[in-house]
């Protein structure tokens, strides 16, 4: 499906030595798409059946280590685009993931309309009532800009990476165990505490 296409775009949004690789997944588990190896393909099917339950069409998940990084777009809602790579960012992986989509459309459309097949909903919110919500503080514009002044805390810079909107200490405790990172509430509330006091965030009482 297009491989020569997505590789050109792999390449343009994230040079070698990058080692980027990419997945495209059906909301039900699907691969669709993919030029990562199995154990990668089957973590990432396990991931993608806990974020349908959490991301909204257009909204994504980052996650960073020590080497590789991954982000999870939820391209539409019956679509989601994965793209993995070493020491990537939020920004210019994000771009890739929507130019990848965007290449191959027109055949995921195709292959999404057989006779009698539903579209995939969008899976609820996990919503806790009167909040406080995080957000970025207003003094950065991406949040690549804000990563740029965290130091080397892998559970700081993954609760940043995914504050493209307003989030709940809860729902951001829950987005990092679908990612595999195993985080109390407490030791999120922590992390919120100390990017607060170093004003990378700040606690707001409704999204």
């Amino acid at each position: 499906m297009s491989s020569e296409a997505v590789r050109r775009l792999l390449l343009k949004f994230m040079p070698e030595p990058s080692g980027a690789r990419y997945a495209v997944v059906r909301a039900d588990g699907e691969m669709i798409s993919s030029n990562l190896v199995k154990p990668e393909e089957d973590r990432i099917r396990n991931t993608v059946a806990q974020l349908k339950e959490i991301l909204r069409p257009g909204e994504f998940t980052f996650i960073g280590g020590k080497e590789e990084t991954t982000l999870i777009l939820r391209a539409d809602g019956r679509f989601f685009v994965v793209i993995r790579c070493i020491r990537g960012t939020p920004g210019p992986m994000l771009s890739c993931a929507r130019a990848v989509f965007s290449e191959l459309r027109g055949r995921l459309e195709e292959m999404a309309k057989p006779a009698g097949e539903a579209e995939v909903e969008a899976g609820p919110e996990v919503e806790v009532e009167g909040g406080p919500y995080y957000e970025l503080d207003p003094r950065f514009s991406s949040v690549d800009e804000a990563l740029d002044t965290l130091p080397p805390s892998l559970l700081a810079r993954n609760i940043v990476a995914n504050l493209s909107r307003p989030l709940t200490a809860e729902q951001i405790a829950a987005g990092l165990r679908s990612l595999g990172i195993e985080a109390s509430l407490e030791e999120v509330l922590q992390a919120l505490s100390y990017l607060e006091a170093i004003k990378v965030v700040r606690k707001v009482q409704r999204a």
